[in-house]
């Protein structure tokens, strides 16, 4: 049986919806992004936000998880740097995917400073943090 990965969410009535991103589907998004298939990412990426999955559930299921991911395999010298850097290149286009979603949504009543430690040159970074900050504070799972 294939793992699933579950994220219950809250819809508009107040009750669960469980959305998963199969083991399977996250494998193929790593291996198009580790072999530079942009079109192939983004497809996948456009098909989970069309089917409804939650912004932030996109950028933890398989923004962070993949750049993780490649970020081990690049420690253990199983892909070069350029791969790394083209990975991470690529999640930042990918990225720009999910905004009219995420600023389609409604908007609370809050601001958030986004800041990185002294050296940090990775973008995504801050970027990821502060959609956790304000999405995560607005879809609670």
């Amino acid at each position: 049986m294939e793992f699933q990965r579950r994220v219950a969410l809250r819809t508009s009535h107040g009750g669960e919806l469980s959305v998963q991103v199969s083991e399977s589907r996250y494998r193929e998004y790593l291996s198009d992004l580790l072999a530079a298939r942009r079109e192939a990412c983004q497809g996948i990426v456009r098909e989970l936000i069309e089917q409804g999955m939650r912004v932030r559930t996109v950028y933890l299921e398989l923004f962070q998880r993949s750049l993780y991911e490649v970020g081990e395999l690049w420690e253990r010298n199983q892909i070069s740097v350029a791969t790394e850097q083209l990975a991470t290149a690529t999640t930042e286009i990918l990225m720009s995917l999910v905004y009219p979603t995420l600023f389609s949504a409604e908007h609370l009543d809050r601001c958030a400073v986004v800041s990185c430690t002294a050296d940090e040159f990775h973008q995504n970074v801050p970027s990821l943090e502060r959609l956790e900050e304000i999405v995560g504070a607005q879809h609670v799972s």
